[in-house]
């Protein structure tokens, strides 16, 4: 019902809100033909979401389900830079010694664990992404990260050594990790 009434709306040249509780199927309403019309088309169809959870809720089950009756649908997601962990702050926090390799690592008094409990918590979450069973999204991670260590975690444009960073080749933000379901 949801699909004809945004097809009809677009066909009429009109505008269409729709109210809906949780669970009836809105996403795919817009998904699907707006799917259709991208591959009329041959045009790239792009989805912007309001919040982290509606963008992974479309990424992670939505693109996935539909890709079991569209074989060939090809997707990806982009998430901001603050929403995925930066591997060399995540190397300094997760060090049992100061990182003197890194010498902006080791002046940043926020580079530092606040205390054993969190230095541990970073290791884990580094073991996790070594091994690719995390994909430096913050939201994809059972461990609890609090807004402060995520704040010195993550970063931003201006902290971001891009590709004079030693870990740029397994930066999360700037590759993906093998076995991403997107292309």
């Amino acid at each position: 019902m949801l699909t004809s009434r945004k097809t009809l709306a677009g066909e009429e040249g009109r505008h269409l809100a729709i109210e809906a509780p949780t669970g009836v199927g809105k996403t795919l309403s817009y998904l699907i033909p707006g799917i259709a019309i991208a591959r009329e088309e041959q045009k790239t169809l792009v989805v912007s979401t309001a919040n982290v959870a509606l963008q992974d809720q479309i990424y992670s089950k939505d693109l996935p389900l539909l890709r079991k009756i569209i074989p060939d649908l090809r997707f990806t997601a982009a998430f901001g830079r603050g929403r995925y962990v930066c591997p060399r702050n995540l190397a300094a926090l997760a060090s049992t010694e100061p990182n003197q390799q890194d010498l902006l690592a080791f002046l940043d008094d926020d580079l530092t664990p606040n205390n054993q409990e969190e230095q541990k918590r970073c290791a884990r979450l580094k073991g996790d992404l070594d091994s690719y069973k995390w994909d430096g999204l913050r939201d994809h991670t059972d461990i609890a990260i609090d807004d402060g260590l995520w704040q010195r975690l993550s970063t931003d444009k201006a902290s971001c050594l891009n590709r004079n960073c030693h870990y740029y080749r397994e930066c999360p933000f700037f590759c993906r990790p093998p076995g991403d379901s997107g292309s």
